[in-house]
């Protein structure tokens, strides 16, 4: 198929077929020898303007360079996914994508700014999101509650609506 789309020079094509390369090696557990045809496919969606191959390929990718330590290229992936997810109105692209930030801000020793990001997106989207998609966001500050325990989160939560409401006059 990477033949017959390199002969063609069909980018489309390229990136399903990369894609299915990609998911294919995620499925035999195969991480590494994933991320190559995944990073190629989500290029190729970019360069083209394909938001639905940048979501398809780009959702998997975040999670593999968030779980490889790479929060640079992570979030690289994750504002793509913001952009084309509200292009495509697909709630869940864009819940992900802010999960995503959400993640690096943790990981990176700001848990105000993670439960922040999750607050501003679901504060935002409300209106926008169907109720599955809101849910996500809600189930990740649940999980992060859990994970960072109940009194540290609301210390953590309480800044983070406060900062999120802005100055009150």
């Amino acid at each position: 198929a990477v033949d017959i789309a390199t002969h063609h020079n069909d980018s489309d094509w390229m990136c399903a077929t990369l894609l299915r390369l990609g998911l294919a090696h995620i499925e035999q557990g195969r991480n590494a020898a994933a991320m190559p045809h995944l990073q190629h496919a989500f290029d190729l969606a970019c360069a083209a303007g394909n938001d639905l191959n940048v979501i398809m390929a780009g959702t998997p990718l975040a999670a593999m360079h968030m779980s490889s330590g790479a929060h640079q290229h992570a979030a690289l992936v994750a504002d793509k996914l913001l952009i084309s997810g509200a292009r495509r109105a697909n709630w869940f692209a864009v819940v992900d994508a802010h999960i995503t930030h959400s993640a690096i801000l943790l990981e990176s020793g700001d848990p105000t700014g993670a439960i922040s990001r999750l607050v501003r997106a679901a504060v935002h989207l409300r209106e926008l999101v169907p109720a599955a998609a809101i849910n996500l966001l809600k189930g990740r500050l649940a999980e992060l509650r859990h994970q960072m325990g109940s009194r540290t989160f609301d210390e953590h939560y309480k800044t983070a609506v406060a900062h999120s409401q802005g100055p009150t006059v």
